[in-house]
């Protein structure tokens, strides 16, 4: 196996993403990813999504909020030449930014709107899609030679891949026209026909005059942003489909895991997109019938406790072993890296150390 393959090709990647569903380690992953590579001598960017707080501590950090932070990692690579930062995500703060640096002298009132504030802090999507714009910009800054991207949790991790469109389609000008009032120099038959009177006129019955006018004043402004949210977005489809974005699915290796990890790879294939790699983690499947032989000889009055306690780890390793084996039977071995569980949680850069050693070899 060549030391690209069992680095997950860390050191060719400008880009890494992963994806998966809440719950399975994808942000602590994530920043093991970060590390290897910083550890290889690369500039690493790690952009995470709400990571708990013991995973900042554990990379010697009070806090992540949304500028990048640099890790110290003298502890464990003295004579590293790489480097490694670290920032969270804070979707609110980076749209607002987006805003004001592409909607000039309208951006005031856009930030003022209370239809935008609503927008900004509860609209689906824009959590991913702000995920994406904040790569986009470090994407950019040409700072780091690789950034990795730990993915929104969602129901559906296709939202994050398709949450540009989606965003886009919220502005299009066939949607926007419903909710703006006739331009004065349109014509008479245009005035009085205009569907953006009938629906302003509507709405006002329900939500009154003054949300009615913050709605057509929100649409009015962010006719100036549209076009560069599309520009933008288009330009980000163009980062992820590069040669050198990799995708990485985070999944347990549950056999019912396993099929819906399956079943992503194969609607990302229907998208033109390929998963480069996948982690099995807090996998079981080293525990094995012979561990419970082994308990024969112990003569203890805990020894019942003890032989069923292992005996329900052997279960857990039967049934992932399973679902490691279902995953084979689909994926290229030098694909898929699996992570046994571990007895703790991670506290410390050298327990994160340890965890990326996993991504290296099985």
């Amino acid at each position: 196996m060549t030391s690209e393959t069992s680095t997950f090709m860390l050191d060719q990647a400008r880009l890494v993403v992963c994806v998966g569903t809440g719950g399975v380690g994808k942000t602590t992953t994530s920043a093991a990813l970060a590390l290897r590579a910083a550890l290889s001598g690369r500039r690493v960017l790690v952009l995470t999504i709400d990571p708990a707080k013991r995973l900042a501590n554990a990379m010697g950090l009070d806090n992540l909020g949304n500028e990048p932070q640099r890790v110290n990692l003298a502890a464990i690579a003295p004579q590293s030449r790489g480097t490694l930062d670290a920032m969270m995500l804070d979707a609110t703060a980076s749209f607002d930014a987006l805003i004001r640096r592409t909607a000039g002298e309208q951006a005031g009132s856009i930030l003022n709107n209370r239809v935008y504030r609503v927008m900004a802090d509860h609209f689906a999507g824009v959590q991913e899609y702000m995920a994406l714009e904040r790569l986009f910009d470090m994407h950019e800054s040409r700072r780091w030679d690789l950034i990795v991207l730990d993915t929104p949790p969602a129901q559906n991790a296709l939202d994050f891949f398709t949450s540009p469109q989606r965003v886009s389609a919220m502005f299009d000008e066939r949607i926007m026209r419903w909710f703006l009032p006739a331009e004065a120099d349109a014509g008479l038959f245009s005035r009085i026909f205009n569907p953006g009177v009938v629906v302003l006129k509507l709405l006002s019955t329900i939500g009154g005059d003054a949300f009615i006018r913050e709605l057509s004043e929100f649409f009015q402004a962010v006719r100036i942003v549209r076009a560069t949210f599309k520009e933008r977005g288009d330009k980000v489809a163009e980062i992820l489909q590069a040669a050198s974005t990799h995708l990485v699915v985070i999944a347990s290796p549950d056999p019912r895991r396993v099929t819906e990890a399956i079943e992503f790879q194969d609607n990302l294939a229907r998208m033109g997109k390929k998963l480069s790699y996948f982690v099995l983690n807090r996998s079981f499947h080293r525990f094995r019938p012979t561990d419970i032989d082994a308990l024969a000889a112990i003569e203890s009055p805990m020894k019942q406790r003890v032989s069923d306690f292992y005996a329900n780890l052997v279960a857990l390793g039967d049934r992932d072993r399973a679902g490691i084996a279902r995953l084979s039977g689909r994926i290229e071995h030098d694909r898929i890296r699996l992570v046994p569980v571990f007895g703790q949680d991670i506290h410390t850069i050298d327990e994160l150390q340890h965890l990326a050693n996993f991504f290296v070899k099985n």
